[in-house]
């Protein structure tokens, strides 16, 4: 999936107000709350990119181990409970290990 465009602001509503003297609208209030959005979906996409490529997969480097909780980073690194000495997952026979009951 590729990385969100940010979208640009084409109309101009304070022109659009001018022209309609006998019916004006809040055309400077409309293109100020406009640029407020814009702004804040650029933002949001430039975060984005921050954490994500163009690829959608995480950005090289971005998982830390400071980034995962202690269990993720035992099962990783091979400490702690692991394989069939860690905890039993539930709905798990305890016996053998199948899902049966």
């Amino acid at each position: 999936m590729p990385s969100p465009q940010k979208p640009p602001i084409a109309y101009d509503y304070v022109a659009f107000q001018q022209e309609q003297q006998q019916n004006p609208f809040p055309g400077s209030q409309l293109k100020n709350d406009l640029a407020n959005l814009k702004k804040g979906v650029d933002e949001t996409i430039d975060a984005l990119a921050d954490v994500r490529r163009s690829d959608g997969k995480l950005q090289n480097q971005s998982v830390t181990p400071d980034s995962l909780t202690p269990a993720t980073l035992a099962l990783i690194t091979g400490e702690g409970a692991t394989g069939p000495t860690g905890a039993i997952r539930p709905g798990r026979n305890r016996r053998n290990g199948s899902d049966r009951a």
